[in-house]
């Protein structure tokens, strides 16, 4: 255990001077001799994370949140590198790691970033209930709100959608565009060709 604790230190040392190859291949010789230590693997994660290998970054650090015990540091950088995989088109692998990152404490933003991957994936019902899970944590996130009309209209709930975007348009009237777009541009919702009698609608 001497050994893997003086490893880490030197590999922190290295990642703080600006050398995260040597960082890296540092904690690779840790996981050799101690292959199961989540503090190595956290560290590679955050060191993979920084080097731009998102995808290395998530299989390093879910060992870590795979255990009842992962601490706050491990659940953020797993929201960041989420966020990341799904900017960079991976919604599988971001949900997959933000469904082990969350737990009761969770903030909204986690959830929400739930909700985007399990969108892109047409999980539109999980989708949904983390936009909810996102509204109850936050409840003026009125994208959170925008997000969850748009499911719940492709889903075909268009009563549950125009709820959901009335909540969005009245905490923040900015919203009235992407909610028209919305329902103006999807098979599945009325043609709201007049702006006025869409923002009665929505309650404004």
């Amino acid at each position: 255990m001497g050994q893997i604790d003086s490893l880490i230190r030197s590999a922190v040392s290295a990642f703080n001077a600006g050398s995260p190859d040597s960082a890296q291949a540092l904690c690779k010789e840790g996981l050799r001799l101690a292959p199961d230590d989540v503090a190595l693997h956290h560290l590679l994660a955050n060191i993979l994370f920084a080097k731009g290998d998102p995808q290395g970054a998530a299989a390093h650090l879910t060992p870590s949140l795979r255990r009842q015990s992962a601490n706050p540091p491990a659940r953020k950088l797993a929201a960041k590198i989420a966020r990341q995989l799904w900017e960079r088109g991976d919604p599988e692998t971001a949900a997959a790691l933000l469904t082990l990152a969350i737990d009761e404490t969770s903030p909204a933003s986690f959830w929400f970033d739930l909700g985007l991957a399990r969108q892109d994936l047409q999980d539109l019902d999980g989708a949904a209930a983390a936009y909810r899970a996102a509204l109850e944590r936050q409840p003026t996130m009125a994208e959170a709100s925008v997000n969850l009309g748009v499911v719940l209209q492709e889903g075909g709930d268009l009563t549950g959608a125009m709820a959901a975007y009335g909540r969005a348009y009245r905490l923040r009237p900015a919203t009235f565009g992407m909610i028209a777009h919305a329902l103006t541009s999807s098979p599945k919702g009325r043609l709201w060709l007049d702006p006025e009698a869409l923002k009665r609608a929505l309650g404004g």
